[in-house]
C-alpha cells in the first residue's frame, strides 16, 4: 500500500506586517493584491483570508482526513488560506513554489465549485497556477480556465457497520482456518490488538512494509520526513491494528481517522508468515472494530492491491487538475514547478506496463538465442 503522506507544502511565505488577510497579518504577502485579468465568476464569489491552523475545528462527522488540523500541522503549516461561502464546506489551500494548492485530497468537487474557487483565488491573489491533486471530478465539463488533467491513481472506498459483512462465509472459514494454523505450526499465541497509536507503532510497521516492498522489487517511500509526520499525526487522531505471536508484531496497519471516516494509511506484515495471510487478518480484523465503533466511511486510498477488491472496496478515480490563471503563464517557473510532478507521475504509470512488456519480451528473446546457441 502506498502511503499517504505526501507533503502539498511546507515552504508558505513569510508573515508580512501591513498586508492583513482576514482576522491577522497572512503568511500570503501577495493575498489581496489580485490582478485586474483574474476575471469574475459567474458561479458565486468565495470570501477569500487566512486562518491558523489551530483554529480549524476537527471533523465531527463524515470528514476528510487531509484537511484535519492535527495532519495540517504536522505539515508544519501555521496558516493556510480559506475559502467560504454560506450553506457550503470551506476549502482550504496552502502556498508552494509560488502556486497554490489545494488541501484536501479526496474531495468531491463539482465543476461549478472548481471554477468559483480557482476565479476566487485568481482575484485575490498573484498566484499563476492553482492545483487541486487527487481530488473526484467529473471528465466534463471541463474548468473554464486553461488547465492540465492527469489520472493516475486511485482511492478504494467502503462502507463499514456492526452488520456489514466484508468477506464470503466460505472466505471467512479459509481465514479462521489460516488463524488456527498459525498458532499450531508455530506453537505460539497468536492476538488481535486494535488500539490508540502510541510513539514507536509507526516505526514497527514502516519496517515490516520497506520489507515487504524491497523484497518484490519496488521503492520504499515513507522516508524519515514522511514517517515523523505520520506518527505525529497518527497519534492524536489514529489506531493502530496489529496481529501479534507471543508479543511480536506479524503484521499491523496505521489507521488514522477524521469524524466518523477512517484512513488506512500504511500496513506491513512478515513474510515469513506469508502463507497464513497476516496482512488480510488485520484488515477484516480492523474493519470489524471500525465498524462497531461508529466509523461508517473507509478510504483504502492508492493501490490497486487484490485484496481491496476482495474486501468489498469500490474503486474511485481520482484527478489532478493544475489551472491556469491564463495560457500566458504556461512558461513562467511557478507553472511549470506546479505542473511537472504530476506530468512525471502519470508519465511514469503510462510507461510502467510498456516497459515491463518489452523487459519481458527482451529476455525471452534473449533466453531463446541463448538456448538455440547451446545446441
Amino acid at each position: 500500500m502506498a502511503n499517504a503522506f505526501e507533503i502539498p507544502g511546507l515552504h508558505g511565505m513569510a508573515p508580512t506586517a501591513g498586508d492583513p488577510a482576514g482576522d491577522r497579518p497572512g503568511a500570503y504577502p501577495w493575498l489581496g493584491r489580485g490582478r485586474a485579468d483574474a476575471g469574475t465568476s459567474s458561479h458565486g464569489d468565495f470570501s477569500l483570508r487566512t486562518v491558523p491552523v489551530a483554529d480549524i475545528p476537527a471533523p465531527d462527522a463524515a470528514g476528510n482526513f487531509f484537511v484535519h488540523p492535527a495532519y495540517l500541522a504536522a505539515l508544519g503549516l501555521n496558516d493556510v488560506l480559506m475559502l467560504e461561502r454560506p450553506d457550503e464546506d470551506p476549502a482550504f489551500f496552502t502556498e508552494r513554489h509560488g502556486h497554490l494548492v489545494h488541501l484536501g485530497r479526496l474531495a468531491t468537487l463539482t465543476p461549478a465549485r472548481i471554477d468559483a474557487l480557482c476565479d476566487t483565488l485568481f482575484r485575490g491573489t498573484d498566484a499563476n497556477s492553482v492545483v487541486l491533486e487527487d481530488i473526484v471530478a467529473p471528465q466534463t465539463p471541463a474548468p473554464l480556465r486553461p488547465h492540465h488533467r492527469f489520472a493516475y491513481q486511485a482511492d478504494w472506498r467502503m462502507a463499514i457497520g456492526p452488520d456489514v459483512t466484508h468477506i464470503s462465509s466460505r472466505r471467512a472459514s479459509t481465514m479462521r482456518r489460516k488463524w488456527k494454523l498459525l498458532a499450531k505450526e508455530t506453537g505460539g499465541h497468536v492476538e488481535f490488538h486494535f488500539e490508540r497509536c502510541r510513539p514507536g507503532d509507526v516505526a514497527a510497521i514502516a519496517d515490516l512494509n520497506r520489507t515487504k516492498i524491497e523484497s518484490a522489487g519496488g521503492h520504499h517511500q515513507l522516508d524519515d520526513q514522511k514517517r515523523a509526520i505520520l506518527e505525529a499525526t497518527a497519534v492524536q487522531t489514529g489506531y493502530t491494528a496489529k496481529l501479534t505471536l507471543d508479543g511480536r508484531i506479524i503484521a499491523g496497519n496505521i489507521i488514522c481517522t477524521a469524524g466518523t471516516s477512517a484512513f488506512f494509511n500504511i500496513m506491513g506484515y512478515d513474510l515469513a508468515f506469508s502463507k497464513f495471510s497476516p496482512g488480510l487478518q488485520v484488515h477484516l480484523a480492523a474493519l470489524r472494530e471500525l465498524g462497531e465503533r461508529g466509523y461508517r466511511d473507509v478510504h483504502l486510498l492508492w493501490g490497486d492491491s487484490p485484496w481491496k477488491q476482495d474486501v468489498g472496496a469500490d474503486r474511485q478515480e481520482l484527478t489532478t487538475l493544475v489551472v491556469m490563471r491564463n495560457r500566458r503563464v504556461f512558461l513562467t517557473p511557478e507553472h511549470w514547478a506546479a505542473f511537472a510532478p504530476f506530468l512525471i507521475q502519470a508519465t511514469r504509470r503510462r510507461l510502467k506496463p510498456i516497459a515491463e512488456r518489452l523487459l519481458g519480451e527482451a529476455l525471452i528473446s534473449r533466453l531463446r538465442h541463448l538456448l538455440s546457441n547451446s545446441h
